[in-house]
């Protein structure tokens, strides 16, 4: 069953997941942007971002096309894992969280203060197919998560789901870096 539209573009779901373990582990700079797929592509909305890849599909079988990521798979675990075994962790307790069975991608994304995720709507197989839970890990009420005439502004420890294929953007406004860990489920 893929994941549809809904009314509301995002919504809290709770809060008090202790962030703190991962927060601490994401501070050694090499687990960052292993993968830059996503960020450096021409005129990426996600240009002035940080990642790290945690689950998605597996680069063995990479052939070189745009369109690889974008194609029904089952995500694997990338070896980033054992630097953040936090993220594995979090990951498994949101899909409990969440009544889901299935575990897809897991991505962890930074923005830098005064940085931003453009406009857009993401789009390919595995945008349709799986929710998208959010867990912010590091965040303040100067940073919104934004759809038209909707927003959102977590705060460490908040799990927010929304639905990625309305045109939203994500602001920092502040002097520190918005840190999100991202799970998609079914």
């Amino acid at each position: 069953m893929s994941a549809q539209p809904v009314e509301r573009k995002i919504w809290h779901v709770a809060s008090g997941f202790d962030v703190d373990p991962l927060r601490k582990q994401l501070e050694d700079p090499d687990v960052w942007n292993g993968r830059k797929e996503r960020t450096a592509f021409y005129s990426s909305p996600h240009s002035q971002v940080d990642d790290i890849w945690v689950r998605y599909r597996d680069f063995a079988d990479y052939d070189g096309r745009p369109e690889f990521f974008s194609e029904p798979h089952e995500s694997v675990w990338y070896p980033v894992m054992v630097k953040i075994p936090a993220a594995w962790s979090l990951s498994r307790k949101l899909l409990r969280f969440m009544g889901c069975k299935t575990l897809g991608g897991v991505l962890i994304t930074r923005i830098p203060p005064g940085g931003m995720v453009d406009w857009h709507v993401d789009g390919g197989w595995h945008a349709r197919e799986y929710r998208k839970v959010a867990l912010q890990v590091m965040g303040n009420q100067d940073q919104a998560f934004q759809f038209e005439g909707e927003e959102l502004r977590p705060n460490p420890g908040d799990v927010y789901e929304f639905c990625n294929q309305w045109s939203h953007r994500v602001i920092n406004e502040s002097d520190e870096p918005r840190c999100t860990l991202i799970a998609c489920m079914k």
